[in-house]
């Protein structure tokens, strides 16, 4: 039993690792990028007409689609290379 529990104290510390670094570099890629930015809220607006997106817009969203896939291709390597800089002392 106390094996299985730390297998799934891992998978949940692995998907909290994963969750925090793809926040962190969408609040990187947000400051770094601010045309990305207003053009991702500006098909929000188009879309939303003061509601809160539903998963049937995403039809509607491409750039926010392509934004998001961009967002978990690089976090992982985002994260690393904050590590680094980190233990460089950059």
């Amino acid at each position: 039993m106390l094996v299985l529990t730390d297998h799934l104290l891992s998978l949940i510390l692995a998907g909290a690792d994963t969750t925090l670094a793809s926040v962190d570099m969408f609040f990187a890629a947000m400051l770094l990028f601010p045309e990305a930015q207003k053009r991702a809220q500006e098909e929000l607006d188009q879309i939303s007409n003061g509601r809160l997106p539903e998963f049937d817009d995403e039809k509607d969203l491409s750039y926010i689609t392509a934004l998001v896939k961009e967002l978990l291709r690089f976090a992982l390597l985002f994260r690393q290379f904050l590590n680094i800089l980190i233990i460089a002392g950059v």
